[in-house]
């Protein structure tokens, strides 16, 4: 499902009137419909609907629903929360309408006069006070009466975005209603998928209100929710004469004294994501003991440090070996000492395979992302917020107050797929395409989570899975995988080896892996 940032809902509004003749009237009326629609299936009891009008366009929504409402025959109370001549264009067009059919209309300009609606009772809260346009915390009357849908029992159901939200960012800077539903026109806003949006905005509708095909395809959207049915297009399909050498062959390096587990961890959710072979490059005085922990997972002792990490010495034999892999994952439990760094920078460029980059092998490539542009595969990056902010020279902060952004430039500056873990995990690629994962839950915030994730992707690409469809498959399947355990387990205690566990059962239950 396509996903339009502000700016680009206004552009799709002024075409449909400019190229197309569709009004801002006739795009009002199918709003109000579709909201009114909603509150007939959502009303709980014979109470009014309370509709709690703004003096724009959002308003002018709601004041079209409450016309609609009352030709279905439900008791309707509209309250508009401005003075009257605040309103203009299309919704003054409606609230005159809304006079002349006789609606129960009540002014309430200042906050005293919001005492006399909580006695109403009603059977649903619409809120339709400040529209996708309104940056910056509400303020007066208006914040106000968003205090006062708090207070209502009654199901709320908000009218394009919860009052008080950031449709683009998702952010509440103030007083924000937390609805039960929204219906949302046109087309999904980033503010509805990202949190705390996601959360506030309740169960979300799409409303199609009338804009052209052609004037949404003009546009040019370049971010989507990740929709099953394309993952379920990409994922691998295995022949009846399949072997495990026509499934690929993952080499994992990883591992450093104090951190072996990460790197079972990656070599483990490989196999289950579908590769034939998997073999794990690590230090060579700890091959003993992972060769005891991974029945499955062939071992390749290389060159190490005094400190049982990754030495650079040890590129000659990685380099000799991925001549028999498809796919390389790189970095869980590297360490950060210099030695292993160093390796990850040549990995990173100099590996003739497709690759996947996380953890401290990112750290390799701290404000130097343009190395990768000389890179002799494509790479699939996977940070979390704290090492995308590192490879983009900015804060945390920085980073989750732009999320899409942030991994948008760092495919851009690389060339490489960038997915930016997180709720929700954005995935990007240097054409500024991106992608939302819709899948995934608390569950996932646990240690080693992330290792799991590099080796389904690396697991995927040694199928032969392009980088951006690993990345975006990779992802939706780690989330679903997340949600399996969190069902059978709860949301707090699954483990990233449960995780891991759930590969298979997720491909097979979202009947994504089907039948040659």
């Amino acid at each position: 499902m396509r996903v339009a940032f502000m700016e680009q809902v206004r552009s799709m509004d002024r075409r449909a009137s400019e190229r197309f003749g569709v009004t801002g009237l006739q795009l009002m009326e199918n709003a109000g419909a579709r909201v009114a629609a909603a509150a007939v299936r959502m009303r709980r009891g014979d109470g009014p609907v309370l509709i709690l009008a703004g003096k724009g366009n959002n308003g002018g929504d709601g004041l079209v629903a409450g016309r609609h409402l009352q030709t279905e025959g439900v008791p309707v109370v509209v309250a508009l929360v401005c003075r009257e001549d605040e309103v203009s264009g299309d919704a003054r067009v409606n609230l005159d309408i809304a006079r002349r059919c006789g609606l129960d209309l009540r002014v309430v300009a200042e906050e005293s006069g919001l005492g006399a609606l909580g006695a109403l009772r009603p059977s649903l809260v619409i809120d339709a006070l400040l529209g996708t346009g309104v940056h910056g915390a509400p303020r007066g009357v208006t914040a106000a009466a968003i205090r006062l849908v708090g207070e209502f029992s009654a199901p709320v159901l908000a009218v394009d975005v919860p009052s008080g939200l950031d449709a683009d960012s998702g952010r509440a800077e103030g007083d924000c209603v937390r609805a039960d539903r929204t219906v949302t026109m046109g087309c999904l806003k980033p503010g509805l998928v990202q949190y705390p949006g996601r959360t506030l905005a309740g169960e979300v509708e799409v409303a199609a209100i009338g804009w052209p095909l052609a004037a949404i395809e003009a546009e040019g959207l370049r971010l989507a929710v990740t929709d099953r049915s394309e993952v379920a297009a990409w994922l691998p399909r295995r022949k009846p004469d399949a072997h495990k050498g026509t499934a690929g062959h993952l080499l994992v390096v990883a591992g450093s004294r104090g951190l072996t587990g990460a790197a079972a961890l990656a070599s483990r959710a490989g196999l289950r994501a579908g590769a034939g072979l998997v073999t794990l490059a690590l230090p060579a005085s700890l091959q003993p003991l992972l060769a005891s922990r991974l029945d499955e997972v062939m071992t390749l002792p290389v060159a190490e440090t005094s400190a049982q990490s990754l030495s650079e010495r040890a590129w000659t034999a990685v380099l000799d070996f991925l001549g028999r892999c498809r796919a390389l994952a790189l970095g869980p439990g590297f360490s950060r000492d210099s030695e292993p760094l160093a390796l990850a920078a040549r990995a990173a460029v100099e590996a003739p395979v497709p690759a996947v980059l996380d953890a401290d092998g990112l750290q390799a490539l701290a404000g130097r992302l343009d190395l990768l542009q000389a890179a002799k595969a494509w790479r699939v990056l996977t940070p979390h917020p704290g090492e995308m902010g590192t490879l983009l020279g900015l804060t945390v902060e920085q980073v989750q107050g732009d999320r899409i952004g942030a991994a948008r430039e760092a495919a851009r500056r690389s060339g490489a797929v960038v997915v930016l873990k997180g709720a929700p995990t954005v995935v990007a690629r240097p054409d500024g395409e991106a992608r939302l994962n819709p899948t995934g839950n608390p569950a996932l915030a646990t240690g080693g989570s992330g290792d799991v994730l590099t080796g389904l992707i690396g697991g995927l690409l040694a199928q032969g899975l392009g980088p951006w469809e690993a990345a975006v498959a990779g992802v939706y399947v780690h989330g679903l995988c997340g949600d399996l355990a969190a069902a059978e387990l709860g949301p707090v205690g699954a483990l990233a080896g449960d995780i891991s566990e759930r590969i298979p059962l997720a491909l097979r239950q979202a009947a994504i892996l089907e039948e040659a």
